[in-house]
């Protein structure tokens, strides 16, 4: 009797490839369409005041974090919370939620892959100047979205891979997921 492993592929083009994927989808169901622009680092420094939201993971083989950075008025234009009540700490919880709800939609995707991510609580932060360091991941991800006349959003998805991490092709019929982004479910 044989036993048959699935097949694998290589990872990172295709978590780049949810994670482009999974932006549009997010900012699309917000009523705010933003397109992949390019793989960019972090924006040029600017004395503006920028919002960042990080948030961490790990997996049997796999860890590391998501970043997403943008500046208050691309926030502010998610439309999330009311224009009189968009304070910069306000908009800080807005990108922190949408960090969070962007890792949740890629977890979902790679759930097809066999990878199970365990999501940490996101952490925020606002500033002047600031630097993103370079990370100690195996590879980092810095990509840029652009939207109808805003400054850009920039995610960063950092991820080192242990000895033994496989992702396996996705099946040709994904299962169903339990629910879908932003459906509510009562206990």
């Amino acid at each position: 009797m044989s036993s048959r492993r699935p097949p694998t592929i290589d990872p990172i083009p295709a978590i780049r490839s949810h994670l482009v994927e999974a932006t549009g989808e997010l900012f699309e169901a917000y009523g705010v369409p933003v397109a992949f622009a390019a793989d960019a680092g972090l924006p040029d420094s600017t004395d503006e005041e920028l919002l960042t939201s990080s948030i961490g993971y790990t997996s049997d083989h796999v860890r590391g974090s998501l970043l997403v950075l943008t500046n208050a008025n691309t926030a502010r234009s998610w439309g999330t919370t009311d224009a009189n009540e968009s304070n910069i700490e306000t908009l800080s919880d807005t990108v922190g939620e949408f960090t969070n709800m962007l890792l949740g939609r890629l977890k979902n995707r790679l759930l097809s892959h066999g990878v199970v991510l365990s999501i940490a609580t996101p952490t925020s932060t606002i500033g002047r100047n600031l630097r993103v360091l370079s990370s100690a991941a195996n590879s980092s991800l810095w990509l840029r979205f652009d939207g109808d006349g805003s400054t850009a959003v920039y995610v960063r998805l950092d991820l080192t891979f242990e000895p033994g991490f496989a992702m396996t092709a996705a099946p040709s019929v994904a299962p169903a997921p339990a629910a879908s982004e932003g459906d509510m479910m009562l206990f």
